[in-house]
């Protein structure tokens, strides 16, 4: 459907390609489009379309990205789980917890999506974030910084830098582990604490 739709509204001065990778999923109108779809189908279908569109997330990153990604999966649905009140687990209390993202999840997705668009803007291949806007002759025109500010995928600028923090940013993200480095980080045992106390010194 990308390729169909590149082919179908690209400028005289796009890029001779078959528009199927970072193209009609990598616009802000995609965006808008997936997230308001989203928050139509939770808003009135429920917990149940809360769990379809969390389990179509998850074999989207798993055809992406593999089996890695159960990890942070398997992670937040267990943190998820513990919130969770009574034993019943997968019961109405699950769906009810559910209930409670029906409609959110939907300006998630679509911030999610943005979020993503403009982190492709930075590498050296650009986003086409503003389509169908056309620029410069193109109709998919790559929304890029200057040369100094991008960076190439898979390289070591993404390796080293982007992929840790994005991992620290998951970890943190989960429920109860920033309260807990927060307590943990002014405690009057922890490292930070005593390193400021011995400067004040």
């Amino acid at each position: 459907m990308s390729g169909a739709l590149y082919r179908a509204t690209k400028g005289p001065r796009d890029e001779q390609c078959d528009g199927t990778h970072r193209h009609a999923t990598h616009t802000v109108l995609f965006a808008l489009v997936i997230g308001a779809v989203c928050w139509a189908t939770t808003t009135a279908w429920g917990g149940w379309a809360v769990l379809g569109w969390l389990a179509f997330g998850l074999l989207l990153a798993y055809d992406r990205l593999g089996a890695l990604m159960l990890v942070p999966f398997g992670i937040a649905a267990a943190s998820w789980w513990t919130q969770i009140d009574g034993p019943a687990g997968l019961g109405p209390a699950a769906l009810t917890a559910l209930e409670e993202s029906a409609g959110w999840l939907g300006i998630a997705v679509a911030a999610g999506a943005i979020t993503h668009c403009l982190g492709d803007a930075l590498t050296e291949s650009g986003c086409p974030f503003l389509f169908p806007l056309p620029i410069a002759g193109e109709t998919w025109y790559e929304l890029r910084p200057p040369s100094l500010l991008r960076f190439h995928t898979g390289k070591k600028v993404e390796n080293w830098l982007v992929f840790p923090l994005v991992v620290l940013g998951c970890v943190a993200a989960i429920p109860g582990v920033w309260p807990y480095l927060v307590e943990a980080f002014h405690s009057p045992g922890s490292v930070a604490t005593a390193s400021f106390s011995l400067e004040t010194r």
